[in-house]
Parts: structure tokens; C-alpha cells; sequence
């Protein structure tokens, strides 16, 4: 005899009255604590019940029984089902007070820190376009929409997409034909590429099989170059049709878009999806150009960058301001990456060390060193997490000021007691993860206190949010 199935849980006409930091709506049934996607403080709706736990419920808006004002009309025609900026549904104004609310609980509340000023946001100007840097899949299991599948219509074209993973799907791409977070012109290519790749029979990546030729599309652009650069990831060639498609889209592209600087074909054979065996320049040249706050940076093809240009220049203006760095000043930059705190601010210190985990970041932060003739940064290979990581830092002079950067994780206990144990004059914290900025935060007030948070918003449309904590020593 079959189970039987379990009754859906619907929660009538419940009122969102908050976000929480990880961007779900938040309202409250009988004292339970219901967490729901998609909806907006000021929403009445009904909740499906997704999961079950003691103290709260996962939820998904079944039906809008109010609209709340603070509700805007997505203008992406994928929104809803890509996860590539989940808030377009909410005013921007009320993005940026939600995000900075989360802050300041997060330090107030959870982290129980009494901070000295929240300042005014640094908010971008640009609330779509701002992206200098879009990855796309390939994939031979595309997304079919509700209303394809409605249709009566024959799909044909299953077997063949470029476009962004369904939130939780990592076998599944949805083709995504206008990205509201790049350019134009990204935009362009992104369909071009699609159009051409399917009408010449090329086969996309079936992650669990492991076999197909096309497996990612990289757009990268530098508003300081005004071009972009296009990268085509794909498996090894194994027949001429293979290497005449990668030839011809090069060439196809060379042709519509004119401000495109470099084209890049790079080889994934592993079943790794970020696994570059090698790539090699096909036009144009190696690397992109960016300017932050005078200095000039080369982006080559796989070089982390920070990912919106329009901001950049206020977002690492701010640090290095913040920073309150003096002329014969010893500067360490944690977490370096390729030097885009670490070089503009040498401007002002005597000495800056930069350090950093990842080899190939380093070495980009020496090229950017060279290419402006800036001879004060230090940069060297580091896991600053791991075992030799204390007895490496203390070989270097004793620093005034410290600056750190660390990945959403937070910073570990052996880097809060170097922290600690240096006696600087100021840390800089900045952090894409207030609720780990404000645990170390706590961790770092037994001789420091947490002058100011400034939230920076680079991520428009999204919950993600970028902080600035100024910590100064206790005298």
C-alpha cells in the first residue's frame, strides 16, 4: 500500500515585518519565527511550510494577499527562479536600510559592541550595470521554464544552454538572455556566443557524465579601458570542427564588438569546474587595465578583482582614508590579494607588507608594484591560518597600522591574537560578512574599541554588503 502523502502546511495571512541578514523575510506565527523567500516587509501573503524546526519554519510565498510599498516590479524576466540578485523586488532605498540595520545588529545585539558612529552609507550610483565580471555555464541539462513545459510545443533545444545555476541546482543552467548586472554589450556577446555555439552543433558539459566541448564563458570589462575581455573555457579539441568553432566565434566577435580587447581560450580537462589547465590569447592582449585612486592595475584572465568598477575607487578611497596612515608609518594589509588596498595605500606609509594565501594573487600584486614603479610594498605568500603563519608574521617591523581583508569566514584565532598582542595605532576591518566582522570585532574590544562602521554597498539588488569597522587602540 503506498504512503501516504504528507498534508501541505499552509500559514494563512501572514505579516512580513522584517529581513534578516541573509536576506529572507522574516514574520511570526504563534511565536514561531517563519522565514520566507521572495517576500517584503509589508507583505500579507501565505506561507507554504517548506521545512519544519523546533523554533522557526523555512517558507516560500504562496499567494500575496498585500502588497507592501515597499515592492518594486523586477525588471529581469528570470527573476524568481535565476539566483543571481534576489532583491529586485524591493525598493533600493529600503535595500539599504535593511542592510544597515543588519549591521547594526549584528554588532549591537549579537555581538553585544558599543560602536562610537555608524556613518552615512556609501551607496552605488549604479543599481544595475555595475558588474565588471559575469561567469556563464555551458550545460547539456538546461532549466525548462513552467511555460515551456505548459506549451504543447516540442522542445529541441534541451540539450543545450549558457546561462546561470538554478540556486541549489548544480547540474542545471537556465539560459539567461539579459543580465541586468553587466553591461550592454556583455549581453550581446553572452547570446552570441549561445547562438552560434548551438546552430554549429557544439556540445556543452554534462557535469555528471563528464563529457562535452564548451564549458564556460568568462566577460570581463574595464570601465577605465572602456573594453572587454571574453574568455571560452572549454574542454580539450579533439576534432577540427572543435577548433574551427573557437576560431570563428573569436573571429565573430572580433567583428560586433569593437571595444573588445582580448580573447582568451582556456582549458578545463578535470572534472573541476575552476581547474585552468592552460589558456592562451587569441586576440588582443593578456590583461585589462583599472585605475583605483591613481594606481593603475593589470587584470589577467583569472585574477580576482573586485567586481564593481563604479565603486571601486570610493570603496578603497574610504580604506585608505580611514586608515589614517602617516608618512613614516609600517602598514601590514592581511589578506592582501593583488594589492588593490595594499598599492594606493603605500602613497602615504613608509612600509606596506602585503600578505596573502594565494600564489597567483601575489604575483599579480608584484606585476602591479613594477607596472607603476611603486617600490614601498612587501607582498609574500602566507596561510595566514595556518601553523608557521605567527612565527613568519613576527619577523616583520612592528606595524602602526593594520589593515585586514579576510574572506566571508572571518579571521581565526591565531590572527586575533597577533591583533592583539601588535599594539598598533588603528585596524582597518573590512569585511563582505558583518556577522563574522562583528564575532572578531567582540573578540578584538579586550584593547581596542570599534570607532565607526561604515556599510558600503557594492552589490545593488542583493543582500550582500561590504563594511568598513575602524578600531583603535585603547590608551
Amino acid at each position: 500500500m503506498p504512503s501516504k502523502r504528507k498534508k501541505d502546511i499552509i500559514i494563512r495571512d501572514l505579516s512580513i515585518e522584517a529581513i534578516g541578514f541573509e536576506g529572507v523575510a522574516v514574520g511570526r506565527h504563534e511565536e514561531i519565527v517563519c522565514f520566507v523567500k521572495g517576500a517584503v516587509p509589508g507583505d500579507v501573503i501565505d506561507a507554504k511550510v517548506k521545512r519544519k524546526k523546533k523554533k522557526y519554519y523555512e517558507c516560500r510565498v504562496e499567494h500575496i494577499h498585500e502588497f507592501s510599498a515597499d515592492r518594486v516590479e523586477p525588471p529581469c524576466i528570470h527573476f524568481g527562479v535565476c539566483g543571481g540578485c534576489t532583491w529586485q523586488q524591493l525598493d533600493y532605498d529600503k535595500q539599504l536600510y535593511w542592510k544597515r540595520r543588519n549591521i547594526e545588529d549584528l554588532f549591537r545585539r549579537i555581538a553585544k559592541i558599543e560602536v562610537g558612529e555608524y556613518l552615512p552609507y556609501l551607496y552605488s550610483e549604479h543599481m544595475y550595470g555595475y558588474r565588471n565580471k559575469m561567469e556563464f555555464s555551458f550545460s547539456a541539462n538546461r532549466w525548462l521554464t513552467d511555460e515551456e513545459i505548459a506549451k504543447d510545443d516540442e522542445i529541441t533545444d534541451k540539450n543545450f544552454a549558457l546561462g546561470l545555476h538554478l540556486p541549489g541546482r548544480f547540474d542545471k543552467i537556465l539560459n539567461i538572455e539579459n543580465c541586468h548586472l553587466q553591461q550592454d554589450t556583455a549581453n550581446i556577446i553572452l547570446n552570441e556566443v549561445r547562438t552560434q555555439g548551438s546552430k554549429v552543433g557544439m556540445s556543452a558539459y554534462h557535469v555528471t557524465k563528464h563529457h562535452g566541448f564548451l564549458r564556460h564563458l568568462t566577460i570581463r570589462y574595464s570601465l577605465a579601458q572602456d573594453a572587454f575581455m571574453v574568455i571560452l573555457t572549454t574542454a580539450e579539441i579533439s576534432n577540427d570542427s572543435e577548433m574551427k568553432f573557437v576560431d570563428d566565434i573569436c573571429q565573430r566577435l572580433i567583428e560586433i564588438i569593437p571595444n573588445m580587447k582580448s580573447f582568451v581560450h582556456a582549458l578545463n580537462i578535470s572534472h573541476n569546474a575552476v581547474m585552468i589547465e592552460s589558456y592562451k590569447v587569441l586576440h588582443g592582449d593578456e590583461y585589462l587595465v583599472e585605475s583605483v585612486c591613481g594606481v593603475e592595475f593589470r587584470i589577467s584572465p583569472f585574477s580576482f578583482f573586485q567586481t564593481n568598477s563604479y565603486m571601486l575607487n570610493p570603496f578603497i578611497g574610504k580604506i585608505v582614508e580611514s586608515a589614517a596612515i602617516r608618512a613614516d608609518d609600517i602598514v601590514w594589509d592581511l589578506y592582501c590579494g593583488t594589492g588593490s588596498i595594499s598599492l594606493p595605500a603605500s602613497k602615504s606609509a613608509k612600509l606596506v607588507y602585503g600578505l596573502e594565501l594565494s600564489e597567483s594573487s601575489i604575483a599579480d600584486a608584484k606585476a602591479n608594484a613594477e607596472f607603476n614603479g611603486i617600490e614601498n610594498c612587501v607582498f609574500s605568500v602566507l596561510d595566514l591560518h595556518g601553523k608557521n603563519a605567527t612565527e613568519s608574521i613576527s619577523q616583520l617591523p612592528s606595524p602602526d597600522v593594520i589593515i585586514v581583508d579576510p574572506p566571508r569566514a572571518g579571521i581565526q584565532q591565531n590572527i586575533i591574537d597577533i591583533l592583539l598582542s601588535s599594539d598598533c595605532r588603528r585596524i582597518v576591518y573590512v569585511s563582505c560578512n558583518p556577522a563574522t566582522q562583528a564575532r572578531d570585532c567582540a573578540l578584538l574590544t579586550e584593547k581596542y574599541s570599534v570607532t565607526s562602521i561604515l556599510p558600503v554597498d557594492m552589490f545593488p539588488q542583493t543582500y550582500h554588503i561590504e563594511s568598513i569597522a575602524i578600531l583603535d587602540l585603547i590608551k
